[in-house]
């Protein structure tokens, strides 16, 4: 087993720990202290998908047009891209409502 590998599932269960350590404030970028847990869950949960497209997909094909490549791509692969696109929309749904309550709450709490 690849080191890099090793570090990463060692390293998902510090990520999904609850606590205020999930919360987090990048500057522009900040959420309630509750959707935490929820956008680093969507994450982790891209990352196998995206590790299964890349390990599965042809070299000759590039990683955007494995959508549209249906004769040179196994269905599975398709599939997996299209799930990983899935979570990536909702994770950025989840940042971007995520910042909009945050901001509104401060306005509200003066």
């Amino acid at each position: 087993m690849r080191p890099s590998l090793v570090l990463s599932l060692a390293l998902i269960p510090a990520l999904l720990a609850p606590g205020q350590a999930a919360a987090f404030d990048f500057g522009f970028v900040r959420v309630p202290d509750w959707m935490g847990p929820w956008i680093l869950g969507l994450a982790a949960g891209m990352v196998p998908f995206w590790l299964f497209v890349v390990v599965t997909k042809p070299r000759h094909i590039a990683f955007r047009d494995v959508r549209r490549s249906h004769g040179e791509v196994a269905r599975i692969t398709r599939m997996a891209h299209g799930t990983m696109l899935v979570l990536f929309a909702a994770l950025m749904a989840m940042i971007f409502v995520g910042m909009g309550l945050r901001r509104y709450a401060e306005a509200v709490a003066g």
